[in-house]
């Protein structure tokens, strides 16, 4: 009050009014620098306290915020499914719970020290009044230090909290498994409830029972010519060979021994098929195209020759020749150019690359188109003389009527029949077309048998047989004949 009055304020009603508003300045909590400066004590001291207590509140606060942003970080970087990760979380959510309760007490604290000091203030205005006010201002600085000191305390909890959440912070950084099991493995067991026609066994079975079947109801239904028991049966003559496998010339690389045997013994039981009649004439037969019916014939007529008989071929098929692709010759002149007077005997009957094989190629095509009986029967007569065996390379029975005409003058037949080619009917239907022509069938051959067994094996090949007259006798038996032909034709 004195330094109040000595800075000019002596009037008692001023003073009310400055005390009144010194009032007003401790409820806003302005008032400690104004009343250190009235009371002009503690200058340093008092502006420190003054920041001291200021500034606490905002740093507490600005902790929090930096935790609160650590914490969402944390939070971010963790997966919420670990279980570690989930403990941390509660940690540092016990710990912001903490730190906030904290910040309640020390705001509590400076409230209730702004009341004390509030209170201090009211008793100096009293003893302003009436008495010295030295003591109120010791009292008033001593307050002043203990929430200083209360405020350091508080700094020293929150930094040590501060810390922990920094270590947890780290920890959680650290790295760790996120697999979670979904479901455990069962024991495997039988299940009882699944059908006995679902086990794979039994559909194997029936499978394989369903596919007998099936064979054994194609088998019953099928009408085509599958085994020898079947020709036999259809043409009621022997079976010569059954040829395995795919017929084959004897000078191909891929024909087995079974074939060659199978055509060895052909001509075995041609030999001794018409012990009276010595087979001088042979016409080789089939009821379709594609059975081998060439094949037989070429083969025939390499292993006769090789024998040492002469042989001749007559191609009599017409519409398919093809003698003379598998003897390397020119296909005219021929047969048909020998019946319509263009061309002679010699020059009609041409050597083949293979000794002691001559054939007659079918020629030309003309206005006569078949060959008739006489015709046949005339060239017999003129063929007959010079070869030992003569066989006829006829057509299909089914396709062409001159093959009967060939057969019946050929005196004796050879038939072709392949596996699968053609129905039983059909070949009953060429059996009593060659009865109606008074045709003496000796035997058949049954190409692709397979039941006869085939040995592909590499080891079991041979080289395509080789014939006892060398090639350079063929050469000359051809240079003599055409030799012969020229000398005629200039005579």
């Amino acid at each position: 009050t004195d330094r109040i009055a000595d800075a000019g304020e002596t009037d008692p009603t001023q003073l009310s009014a400055r005390v009144g508003k010194l009032r007003s300045e401790i409820s806003d909590g302005r008032w400690r620098a104004e009343m250190l400066r009235i009371l002009g004590v503690g200058g340093a001291r008092a502006e420190q306290i003054s920041m001291l207590r200021d500034g606490q509140a905002d740093r507490l606060l600005e902790q929090v915020r930096q935790a609160e942003q650590e914490l969402a970080q944390t939070r971010l970087r963790c997966a919420a499914n670990h279980p570690a990760v989930a403990r941390q979380t509660l940690a540092l959510g016990g710990l912001r719970t903490s730190l906030e309760n904290r910040i309640d007490e020390v705001m509590r604290g400076q409230k209730l020290a702004l009341e004390v000091q509030a209170s201090h203030l009211h008793m100096l205005e009293h003893q302003n009044r009436g008495g010295d006010s030295r003591d109120g201002v010791a009292s008033i600085e001593q307050a002043c230090d203990n929430a200083a000191m209360e405020a350091e305390l508080q700094t020293k909890v929150y930094q040590s909290l501060r810390d922990r959440v920094q270590k947890l912070s780290i920890e959680s950084q650290l790295p760790h498994t996120v697999l979670q099991v979904i479901d455990r493995p069962a024991r495997a067991t039988l299940d009882a409830s699944r059908r006995w026609c679902d086990m794979p066994y039994f559909t194997g079975a029936l499978a394989i029972l369903l596919g007998v079947i099936a064979a054994r109801v194609a088998d019953a239904f099928d009408a085509s010519v599958r085994s020898a028991a079947d020709v036999v049966a259809t043409l009621g003559v022997p079976v010569f060979a059954s040829v395995p496998g795919r017929p084959r010339h004897l000078d191909d690389q891929h024909i087995t021994p079974q074939q060659i045997e199978a055509y060895r013994l052909l001509v075995a039981r041609l030999r001794f098929a018409d012990p009276q009649n010595h087979v001088r004439t042979l016409a080789v037969v089939s009821a379709t195209r594609g059975e081998g019916r060439s094949v037989t014939v070429a083969n025939l007529a390499c292993l006769y020759a090789a024998q040492g008989q002469r042989v001749l071929i007559v191609d009599t098929d017409l519409a398919g020749a093809s003698m003379h692709r598998s003897f390397d010759v020119t296909p005219s002149p021929g047969l048909m150019d020998f019946l319509d007077g263009t061309a002679v005997l010699d020059d009609v009957i041409v050597p083949t690359n293979v000794a002691n094989v001559w054939l007659k190629p079918a020629g030309t095509l003309g206005l006569k188109t078949s060959p008739t009986p006489l015709a046949i029967a005339a060239v017999m007569r003129q063929v007959e003389r010079r070869f030992d065996l003569v066989i006829f390379d006829t057509a299909p029975l089914r396709d062409a009527s001159d093959a009967a005409v060939v057969a019946r003058e050929a005196h004796h037949v050879l038939y072709v029949v392949r596996a699968g080619a053609c129905s039983r009917k059909a070949l009953a239907a060429t059996t009593e077309l060659l009865g109606h022509a008074a045709c003496t069938v000796l035997g058949a051959v049954f190409n692709e048998s397979f039941s006869a067994g085939i040995n592909l094996r590499p080891e079991a090949r041979v080289q395509p047989l080789h014939y006892s007259i060398a090639r350079t006798r063929v050469m000359r038996d051809r240079v003599q004949a055409n030799e012969h032909v020229k000398a005629r034709r200039a005579a």
